[in-house]
C-alpha cells in the first residue's frame, strides 16, 4: 500500500503490519469499536518495543491471537 490507500478487512481476517520507516501514520476505524478501543488504549501507553510476552498478554486479554512470527524486512 502507499500513502492515501485504503483497505477493508472483515472481522477475524488474519493480517499484519510492518513499519518500513522510523516514523509513520495510519488511520484505523473499527466499527463497532468493541474491545479494540481498550486494546489501543493499552498499547498506546507502550514507550518501548513490547516483548513477545507483552504482545501475547494484550492479545489474549482482548480475544485475539498471534498466529505467525512477526514479519521481517530484508
Amino acid at each position: 500500500m502507499k500513502a492515501g490507500d485504503t483497505i477493508f478487512l472483515p472481522r477475524k481476517v488474519q493480517h499484519a503490519f510492518v513499519q518500513l520507516s522510523e516514523k509513520g501514520k495510519m488511520i484505523v476505524s473499527y466499527l463497532p469499536a468493541g474491545k479494540m478501543e481498550d486494546f489501543l488504549a493499552v498499547t498506546d501507553k507502550w514507550t518501548s518495543p513490547p516483548t513477545k510476552e507483552d504482545i501475547a498478554k494484550v492479545f489474549s486479554d482482548h480475544d485475539m491471537q498471534v498466529v505467525r512470527a512477526p514479519l521481517k524486512v530484508d
